[in-house]
């Protein structure tokens, strides 16, 4: 009998608390009333994106896009103009982000510097808001980024355009808004959110990846350093002089300086002869 009321008592607590959340929430949102709007908006928090940042943000995707009339407007919501008014670019990139900046849900860009937890961007954990006065409902998803990730990849020119900040923040949107998922485990390739950015390479020529799951290996320095590295292959295929021929291709970068995921799981010993041995592969999720 004890038991049983405690347990009770437990639950009356958790549901007081969660209300006071969500009067509280709503009660400090009520100064905003874009709140319940949906689209692709600037962060109105500590993480919200600088003009620079912004400028960086347009840029990326103007080049996968096309668009040509991008901006963010007084409320820090992506508008995309005149939407026929496009050069180049991707059919399904285009899709893709009218679709998001006409979302019900509110994708809010975060900028979070140098974040040992956010491995170039990914997509964060989803708040429900509801305003219990007007019944007005709409799901906040933030997509976290860190600028200064992009900065220290390594690799050819083509393949650098496969994995850069436009092509992340479209991966996230894949996440957001057609609710694909990435690669389940470290033995499928790609997952279904890859498969489709992979069109939007296809769509621009660029390589396509070819794994979810970055491989890593340890190098040693000839002053004693160990450097660990991660690594994603691309590929592009495609007919010259009449045949079909592929290009391989890579990018990586330095584990230190920008991380591997939150899944990582590596148990490599750091001798000298590691950089001998072939490449381990990891269990992390690169997005």
């Amino acid at each position: 009998m004890k038991r049983a009321a405690a347990i009770r008592s437990l639950l009356v607590v958790g549901f007081l608390l969660n209300l006071f959340v969500s009067v509280y929430a709503e009660t400090n949102l009520q100064s905003d009333p874009l709140t319940y709007s949906g689209g692709v908006r600037n962060s109105t928090d500590r993480h919200r994106l600088k003009e620079k940042q912004l400028k960086q943000v347009l840029e990326g995707l103007a080049e996968k896009t096309g668009f040509q009339e991008m901006g963010f407007d007084a409320n820090g919501f992506l508008i995309l103009g005149d939407r026929t008014n496009f050069v180049g670019g991707s059919a399904t990139a285009r899709h893709l982000l009218m679709d998001a900046v006409d979302s019900p849900s509110q994708l809010l860009l975060e900028h979070h510097p140098n974040s040992s937890k956010v491995v170039f961007a990914n997509l964060g954990k989803s708040t429900q808001y509801h305003n219990m006065r007007t019944k007005a409902r709409v799901e906040h998803l933030p997509i976290r980024i860190d600028f200064s990730d992009f900065g220290k990849l390594m690799g050819p020119r083509e393949v650098l355009a496969s994995f850069d900040l436009g092509m992340t923040i479209l991966h996230e949107l894949v996440h957001g808004v057609r609710k694909l998922h990435d690669s389940v485990n470290e033995w499928e390739e790609v997952g279904d959110c890859e498969r489709y950015v992979n069109t939007i390479r296809k769509e621009l020529r660029l390589p396509e990846r070819q794994q979810y799951v970055a491989r890593s290996h340890t190098i040693i320095s000839p002053v004693g350093w160990t450097i660990k590295m991660a690594e994603l292959q691309f590929a592009r295929t495609d007919f010259r002089n009449g045949k079909l021929k592929t290009d391989e291709f890579k990018i990586s970068w330095d584990v230190n300086r920008v991380g591997i995921g939150d899944q990582e799981s590596v148990n490599t010993k750091i001798t000298a002869a590691t950089a001998r041995k072939p490449e381990q592969k990891s269990t992390a999720a690169v997005h």
